[in-house]
């Protein structure tokens, strides 16, 4: 499980390297879902370090 999360990740980030972030509003809607992962995790780090900070 652990492994196939870390390919999605890998997966989205090369992709939004690769295509970055222009386009239309569906376009774009899409690339967020398919960054959800990465960007899930980057808000629970944050928390985190709110949560020691407090």
């Amino acid at each position: 499980m652990r492994q196939k999360v870390r390919w999605i990740h890998g997966i989205a980030l090369q992709s939004w390297d690769r295509l970055g972030w222009s386009g239309g509003a569906v376009e774009t809607w899409m690339r967020l879902r398919n960054r959800r992962g990465p960007l899930t995790a980057l808000v629970l780090f944050c928390a985190y370090v709110v949560l020691l900070l407090s």
